[in-house]
């Protein structure tokens, strides 16, 4: 089994053994770093319908 394959059966197994509420914080929390990531772009390089979810 390659490493990507293995990392992504152990983040399963960890998300599985929490409630849907700590499920929802964690991906809340991923959501918040990608588009802060996106934000932090030149803002020519900003996709608008992204940076527009912000809004929503």
């Amino acid at each position: 089994m390659d490493t990507w394959r293995e990392l992504s059966a152990l983040v399963e197994e960890r998300l599985k053994a929490v409630s849907a509420g700590e499920r929802g914080v964690f991906a809340a929390g991923v959501a918040e770093r990608l588009m802060s990531w996106r934000e932090a772009l030149p803002e020519d390089e900003q996709a608008p319908f992204t940076v527009s979810l912000r809004l929503c």
